[in-house]
C-alpha cells in the first residue's frame, strides 16, 4: 500500500460508516474498463450462469428493494 492510499484510508476513518460505504462505491464506480479493469473469468462464468438460470425462469428473480434489504442485513451480522 502506498503512502497516499494509507493517508487516504487512515482520513476515511473520520467519516460515518454511511458515508465510507458511499465512497467505497464511488471509488468502484471510477475503475472502469476503460481503466483495464476486467472481471475474472470465473466471476463473468457466474454472471453468465445466473443470467440464463433468469432467463429459463423469470420468477427466481428479485426486487432491488429486496436486493438492498437483504444486503445492509447481511451488513449488520456479525463477522
Amino acid at each position: 500500500m502506498t503512502n497516499a492510499v494509507a493517508e487516504l484510508l487512515e482520513a476515511s476513518k473520520a467519516l460515518s460508516v454511511a458515508d465510507r460505504r458511499t465512497l467505497v462505491d464511488a471509488i468502484w464506480d471510477s475503475i472502469s474498463i476503460e481503466d483495464g479493469w476486467r472481471p475474472s473469468a470465473a466471476v463473468l462464468a457466474e454472471v453468465y450462469r445466473r443470467l440464463e438460470e433468469h432467463d429459463r425462469d423469470p420468477s427466481s428473480g428479485i426486487s432491488w428493494e429486496e436486493m438492498q434489504l437483504r444486503l445492509q442485513q447481511h451488513r449488520l451480522q456479525p463477522q
